[in-house]
């Protein structure tokens, strides 16, 4: 028997209550049972893409350049996420520095997010931009032809069925990509919930400032940020926005983990639960 292995069964005997005592002390201590640490499921150094669909006019198309250069600059930095591991497409023109978003380059790279699944690393996938609601789901706008999220849904169906996966949908009805694309070792969180009307969305832009000051967010100072932290301060700031602005909040962000396709806003709910387990190590 190997030295981390558990002592085979006890035969049932005429034992003494102490013996018996001693003996079960001694079989909880050689094979003790998982934490909520053992549990978390270890996003410190995932594997991430940037989509960045179509971005609009041209007031729009600078203001989502410069979130997708925060977020790279936040989590290349005090999330300590390799560069060589971040891939971005962005919407269309040859001014842009990176590759076009186009349905061809999109797919493509889910290809590769699905043939690097296999070791079994985190994946974190995060969708910008525009898209609206069709008959049954809903289309991710794009230079071009638009991809439907059942399309991207059947891609990531592929995914190694035990790698993490973390979706952020950030764009207008969002909501409606969680139950094509819910499953089990995935976490997702939409800006929008199922059914709202489609309006554009400040939760991308929210979302790349709280990632530059990660520390700020960390509630329990556990050195990690987790999915929970960053949608609640992602919340905040957009309920400040529409506060300021004096606007009608138009999105409600909601996250999904147990596979059920209904995510949920609340705290408590397995959902928010299990969005605890995926995190990132702040440097």
């Amino acid at each position: 028997m190997s030295s981390d292995a558990c002592p085979g069964r006890v035969r049932a005997t005429a034992t003494p209550l102490l013996a018996v005592i001693a003996i079960l002390t001694l079989l909880a201590t050689l094979c003790p049972q998982p934490t909520l640490a053992q549990e978390t499921i270890e996003t410190s150094s995932p594997r991430l893409w940037i989509f960045m669909g179509h971005p609009g006019d041209e007031k729009r198309r600078e203001r989502y350049l410069q979130t997708v250069q925060q977020m790279r600059k936040a989590l290349t930095g005090g999330l300590g996420i390799a560069d060589k591991d971040i891939r971005i497409l962005f919407g269309k023109g040859k001014s842009a520095p990176h590759r076009q978003c186009d349905a061809k380059n999109l797919l493509r790279e889910l290809d590769d997010a699905v043939r690097m699944s296999r070791d079994g690393r985190p994946i974190w996938i995060f969708f910008l931009g525009h898209a609206n609601t069709i008959p049954g789901g809903a289309n991710f706008n794009l230079p071009g032809s638009d991809v439907t999220v059942q399309r991207i849904a059947e891609k990531l169906a592929r995914i190694e069925r035990r790698t993490p996966v973390a979706l952020w949908l950030t764009t207008a009805s969002s909501g409606n990509w969680v139950k094509p694309l819910s499953r089990r070792h995935r976490c997702i969180v939409a800006a929008s919930t199922p059914g709202e009307k489609d309006n554009e969305t400040e939760f991308p832009h929210a979302l790349a400032t709280i990632l530059e000051n990660p520390r700020a967010s960390d509630d329990d100072r556990d050195g990690m940020l987790s999915v929970v932290e960053i949608v609640a301060a992602v919340n905040a700031a957009v309920a400040t926005f529409y506060w300021d602005e004096n606007l009608l909040r138009t999105e409600h962000a909601v996250v999904e983990t147990n596979a059920d396709g209904e995510p949920s806003a609340e705290p408590a709910s397995p959902d928010m639960q299990g969005a605890r387990r995926f995190t990132l190590r702040i440097q």
